[in-house]
């Protein structure tokens, strides 16, 4: 025989031997079709759905305390090395977010007191205003705009501190808007 018929009869003998199907005896439906068609039973008492399938528990369950908070969530296989925990892995994503949000929410709050301290060190080291205040900007203070008629406002030349009633003409008192006297 020559090395390229050993070659072929190789080669004929690869491709039917991998195209053949398994002999396997293991003819079992996968676990999850099992998950899929289980129907769904609350615990009371734990607060927990269960889904049950042929008497036995497959698939999530999960369960809630009295807050309505998830207290529980596992998965349970067809074998013990496929059941998982699915608690610890929401707890710890849980933490991992709580994490994330404390961190921004302590970096938020330190700018914030950055940005105080900063305003107060620009506001100690601003020289101060000195202002002067001369008589003359008295000018532009309105005058009091309520003088009562009949009251002398003057620099009182008598010794009690009752107001005197001035003399005014009739004629004035009658109008309705009388200007004020001088």
């Amino acid at each position: 025989m020559s090395i390229s018929g050993s070659i072929a009869l190789a080669g004929i003998l690869l491709i039917t031997s991998s195209c053949s199907r398994s002999r396997s005896t293991d003819l079992s439906r996968p676990a999850i079709y099992d998950a899929w068609e289980a129907r769904y039973s609350y615990q009371l008492e734990d607060r927990r759905m269960v889904p049950i399938y042929q008497g036995r528990e497959v698939g999530r369950s999960w369960g809630r305390d009295v807050q309505g908070r998830l207290s529980v969530a596992r998965y349970v296989g067809s074998s013990a090395e496929n059941d998982e925990d699915l608690f610890s892995l929401h707890q710890s994503r849980l933490d991992k977010m709580r994490t994330r949000e404390w961190e921004s929410a302590k970096q938020a709050r330190i700018e914030v007191v950055k940005d105080q301290l900063a305003d107060l060190e620009e506001e100690e080291e601003a020289p101060l205003l000195e202002l002067d205040f001369d008589e003359e900007d008295d000018e532009f203070i309105p005058p009091p705009s309520f003088i009562p008629a009949g009251i002398d406002l003057g620099q009182g030349d008598q010794d009690d501190d009752s107001p005197q009633l001035n003399e005014e003409p009739s004629d004035a008192l009658d109008m309705p808007f009388a200007p004020l006297p001088l």
